[in-house]
């Protein structure tokens, strides 16, 4: 099968899929069958230039996420204070 410039399969590879059929049971809604398959197509390696977009990209997540932690954080610590606040305002009947 080949592959486009995206390194996607150009087609699904149902109608070109080697297999060798291993068992057959039959079952009253199906048939189960297990199958042999090719081993997987080495993985190509990727280039000088896909290997700095792959650090940038996990660099510039980790700082992200890293911010949106702290944001996340300051919020919550936010919002405790502020129902801890209105609830010593409430009037309290016991």
């Amino acid at each position: 099968m080949g592959k486009s410039a995206s390194n996607a399969l150009d087609s699904d590879g149902i109608s070109t899929l080697k297999y060798k059929i291993e068992d057959e049971e039959g079952r009253p809604l199906y048939t189960w069958l297990k199958a042999r398959l090719p081993p997987a197509p080495a993985r190509r390696k990727p280039n000088m230039w896909e290997q700095a977009r792959g650090k940038l990209w996990s660099g510039m997540s980790g700082l992200a996420g890293g911010f949106g932690e702290a944001v996340a954080k300051k919020a919550q610590e936010f919002a405790a204070a502020r129902e801890e606040k209105e609830e010593a305002q409430r009037d309290h009947v016991y």
